[in-house]
């Protein structure tokens, strides 16, 4: 009822947004999430670091972040072939079952709390959103989009987002077709900006925020 009664009504999901218009919600429109700049600029920067292989990143702790390293490290990396590969889990606070999950794969090194994840994620070839649960947009996606690496997700990883920034991802939900994912984005040499890309960062700039209050009043109620 809150929903009907206003004007103008701003999701951060286009499909939580098609679903209020299909329950009669009309005035309901997307507002992206907006980028920092100042990441989105250190996380496309070149690094003489040693590059990461395959990288998640994110908080290390919320259940659906949990099952989603968990189902990564034993259902899908074991079908990623390559003893010689870097591969980090990368966050903060880190569950217990997180830190057991990462000793079953000695590929796999654990980033704990990093200061700036921008660099970290700078460095990766490949970056995957494994996430199997979950609503609205999971920001981790669109920050994914501003790097240089192959990205790979469940379709709930990149549930909300445009068409166009989906078409960004290599989609899959079997294990085996994420591992099989992950392995062509490294036989790909893991760099690839695209002009879909780079056309799909301009959805989350300051100009796309202002093109999506305009004509509103200055002022709105949260």
């Amino acid at each position: 009822r809150v929903l009907a009664r206003a004007d103008r009504v701003f999701d951060i999901s286009l499909d939580d947004a098609a679903a209020w218009r299909a329950q009669g919600v009309m005035g309901i429109e997307w507002l992206p999430t907006l980028v920092d700049a100042a990441y989105a600029h250190r996380v496309s920067e070149a690094t003489t670091e040693a590059p990461l292989d395959v990288l998640y990143f994110g908080n290390l702790n919320t259940p659906n972040n949990v099952e989603a390293v968990l189902w990564l490290v034993d259902e899908v990396l074991p079908c990623v072939p390559g003893n010689g590969l870097r591969i980090a889990v990368a966050g903060s606070r880190p569950s217990a079952a997180v830190r057991d999950a990462i000793t079953r794969d000695p590929r796999i090194v654990l980033i704990e709390n990093p200061q700036d994840m921008a660099p970290v994620v700078a460095r990766a070839r490949v970056l995957v959103n494994p996430m199997r649960a979950g609503s609205g947009v999971n920001l981790k996606s669109v920050e994914m989009l501003f790097s240089n690496a192959a990205l790979v997700s469940t379709s709930v990883g990149v549930g909300g987002l445009s068409p166009e920034a989906k078409g960004c991802f290599a989609v899959a939900d079997s294990a085996e077709a994420f591992a099989a994912a992950i392995v062509s984005g490294l036989e790909r040499g893991g760099i690839e900006v695209c002009d879909m890309r780079r056309a799909v960062r301009e959805e989350f700039s300051p100009a796309a925020i202002r093109r999506a209050f305009g004509g509103h009043p200055a002022e709105v109620a949260a």
